[in-house]
C-alpha cells in the first residue's frame, strides 16, 4: 500500500504541474498568434524571441519538476539530504545509447526546438501566400473567359490552379479537419463548373469564385495557426512532458532501492506491472523473470537502476526474507510515522494546504481506498466548514469510552460516561450520566412549559442526530459555549457543549425562534444548506 500510495501521488502530482504547463503555454502561443496577425504573418525579432523564452522557461519549468519531485519522495520516504542529493546525482549522471545524460537531453531538445519552430513557421508562411496567389490568380484568370473558353477549358480536364491549390492544401495543412474544409470548398467549386459547362450560369460561377478564394484565405490563415499550435503541443510540450514523466518516475523508482537496498531484510524487488500496462513490453519481461525469489522478483544486486522504458509506470516494491514484502501499513499509521511527508503533498495545492492549516485533518485529504489526494470537490464539504473548523476543530478525540469514570468540569465530582457521540465535523462529543440524569429531571419536572419537557425528553434519544446533522451552530456569547440546534415542529432543540470542557454535553436546552435570532446573545456559526 505505502508504495502504490507513493506511486499514485507522484503521477497525479506531476499530471497537476503538466496541465498547468500546458495552460501557460497556451496564453503565450496566443500571444504569439496575436502577434503574426497583428504584422500580417510576418516573422519578427520579437515573435521569436517570445518563443524562444517560452522554450527556456519550459525546459527550466522541466529540470525543477525533477528535483521538487526527489524533495517530495524523499520526504515521503524519511530521506535525508545525502540521500536525495545521491539520486538526482545518479539521475544527472545516466548516459542514455545515444551518449546524452539528461542536463544534455534537456539542452539538445532546447536547441531543437528553437530551430522547428523558425522552420515551421517559415514554411507555413510561405505556403499560405502560395496559397492566396494562386487563388487570386485564378479568380482573375477565371472571370475573363467567355462560355465558350470556359467550356473548352472544362473538357480539357481539372483546371491547373485547382490541382496546384490541392497541392499545396496537401502541403500546409496539419489537421485533417481543415484539410477536409479545403477539400469540400474545392469539390463544390468542381461541381460548379460541371453546371456551368451545362448551364452557363455565369454569376454562380462568380459567387463560387469570391467563395472559393475567401476559403482559401481563412485556411491558409488557420494553417499557419494550426502549424504554431502543432509546434507547442505535439512537439515541445510532448518532448518536455515525456522527459518528465520519465525521470520523476526514475526519480521514484530509485528512492525506493536507495531507502531499502542496505537493509538487511530486504532480499530484492518485486517488478509489479502498472494498472494502466496496456500492451505487452519488457516490462512483462521484468515482471516474470525467475531468479529463485519468486516470480518478478529481481535480488538486490541485479535490479535495474532505471524504468524499463519512457512513460513506465509499473511499481518496485521491496521483498523482505522473512515475509514476500513489506507489511502493509493502514492510511493512519503511515501519516502518525510520518506526517511532514504527508504535509508536502498538501502544499502542492494551496486550498488544501489553507484548509489543512485551518485544522481540518491531514487524513480526510487522502483517499485510503484509492491510494491518491482527493480533489476540491470531493473536500467541498470541508471547504464550505472551514470556519466552523477553525473554532471547534475536527476529529478530536475525547480521550475516554464509555463506562468511564471522569471528574466533572464545573462541579468538580466524579461522574461516568454513559454515552460518546461525533459532531459534523467528526468531533467527540461525550454524555455523563450526571448530566444525563438533569436532563430527564427537567424532563419530568413540572416546571416550564409543555414544549420544553417534551423537546427535552426527545434529545435523549435523538441526541447523536442533533449533533452529527445540525440545522444551526450558535455560539453563546454569554455563557461561551456552543449549541448544536435542530429544528422538531415549530421548535428547536439545542445540544449545549462547551463552557469549560468542549468535548462535555452539558444540558440540552429547548428554544423558539425568537430566541435563535437573538443577535444580543447568539452569533450563527452555521447553518445547514437545504438540498435543493
Amino acid at each position: 500500500m505505502e508504495w502504490e500510495l507513493l506511486r499514485n501521488l507522484i503521477l497525479q502530482w506531476l499530471e497537476d504541474n503538466l496541465e498547468s504547463l500546458k495552460l501557460s503555454t497556451e496564453e503565450v502561443i496566443e500571444k504569439v498568434l496575436e502577434m503574426l496577425e497583428e504584422n500580417g504573418y510576418e516573422i519578427t525579432p520579437e515573435v521569436i524571441e517570445l518563443v524562444n523564452s517560452l522554450v527556456e522557461r519550459n525546459v527550466n519549468f522541466v529540470k525543477g519538476l525533477i528535483e521538487a519531485s526527489s524533495l517530495r519522495v524523499g520526504k515521503f520516504l524519511g530521506f535525508d539530504d545525502r540521500l536525495r542529493q545521491e539520486v538526482l546525482e545518479e539521475i544527472e549522471k545516466y548516459e542514455y545509447p545515444d551518449g546524452l545524460n539528461l542536463s544534455k537531453r534537456l539542452w539538445k531538445r532546447k536547441r531543437e526546438l528553437k530551430e522547428i519552430f523558425k522552420s515551421v513557421l517559415f514554411q507555413s508562411i510561405k505556403l499560405r501566400e502560395g496559397a492566396r496567389k494562386i487563388a487570386y490568380e485564378f479568380q482573375y484568370e477565371m472571370e475573363r473567359l467567355t462560355d465558350e473558353e470556359f467550356v473548352n477549358l472544362v473538357k480539357e480536364g481539372k483546371p491547373k490552379h485547382i490541382r496546384e491549390l490541392e497541392e499545396i492544401a496537401r502541403k500546409v495543412i496539419k489537421g485533417e479537419e481543415s484539410y477536409e474544409r479545403w477539400k469540400k470548398v474545392i469539390e463544390k467549386y468542381e461541381r460548379y463548373i460541371e453546371e456551368r459547362s451545362r448551364l452557363g450560369t455565369y454569376f454562380g460561377h462568380k459567387t463560387l469564385l469570391r467563395e472559393l478564394t475567401k476559403a482559401v484565405e481563412e485556411l491558409s490563415d488557420k494553417a499557419v495557426k494550426d502549424a504554431v499550435k502543432w509546434w507547442a503541443y505535439d512537439k515541445q510540450l510532448y518532448y518536455l512532458s515525456r522527459i518528465a514523466r520519465t525521470e520523476v518516475s526514475n526519480v521514484m523508482h530509485l528512492s525506493i532501492i536507495k531507502k531499502t537496498e542496505k537493509n538487511p531484510l530486504v532480499v530484492g524487488y518485486k517488478w509489479r506491472l502498472s494498472p494502466a500496462h496496456a500492451r505487452a513490453d519488457i516490462c512483462d519481461v521484468y515482471a516474470n523473470v525467475d531468479f529463485g525469489l519468486g516470480r518478478g522478483v529481481w535480488p538486490k544486486d541485479r535490479v535495474p537502476r532505471r524504468k524499463a522504458h519512457p512513460h513506465c509506470t509499473c511499481l518496485l516494491i521491496p521483498v523482505s526474507g522473512l515475509k514476500k514484502e513489506y507489511k502493509d501499513r493502514s492510511l493512519k499509521e503511515m501519516i502518525r510515522e510520518n506526517p511532514q511527508g504527508f504535509e508536502e503533498w498538501l502544499k502542492t495545492r494551496k486550498w488544501a494546504w489553507e484548509l489543512y492549516k485551518a485544522g481540518v485533518p491531514i487524513e480526510e485529504f487522502f483517499d485510503e481506498k484509492g491510494l491518491r489526494l482527493k480533489t476540491r470537490r470531493e473536500m467541498k464539504e470541508w471547504i464550505e466548514k472551514k470556519e466552523l473548523v477553525k473554532v471547534l476543530g475536527a476529529k478530536r478525540k475525547a480521550g475516554v469510552k464509555v463506562g468511564d469514570e471522569v471528574i466533572h468540569p464545573i462541579h468538580g465530582f466524579k461522574t461516568k460516561v454513559v454515552a460518546i457521540y461525533e459532531d459534523l465535523l467528526g468531533n467527540e462529543r461525550v454524555l455523563t450520566e450526571h448530566a444525563k440524569r438533569h436532563v430527564e429531571e427537567e424532563a419530568s419536572t413540572v416546571k416550564g412549559r409543555k414544549w420544553q419537557r417534551e423537546l427535552r425528553r426527545k434529545a435523549l434519544s435523538e441526541l447523536g442526530n442533533i449533533l452529527a446533522e445540525p440545522d444551526t451552530i450558535l455560539e453563546d456569547r454569554k455563557y461561551k459555549a456552543f449549541i448544536y440546534v435542530k429544528r422538531y415542529g415549530k421548535y428547536y432543540l439545542g445540544a449545549v457543549v462547551g463552557k469549560e470542557n468542549p468535548a462535555y454535553i452539558y444540558t440540552v436546552q429547548p428554544m423558539s425562534e425568537n430566541s435563535i435570532n437573538r443577535g444580543e446573545r447568539y452569533i450563527k456559526l452555521y447553518e445547514r444548506k437545504t438540498k435543493t
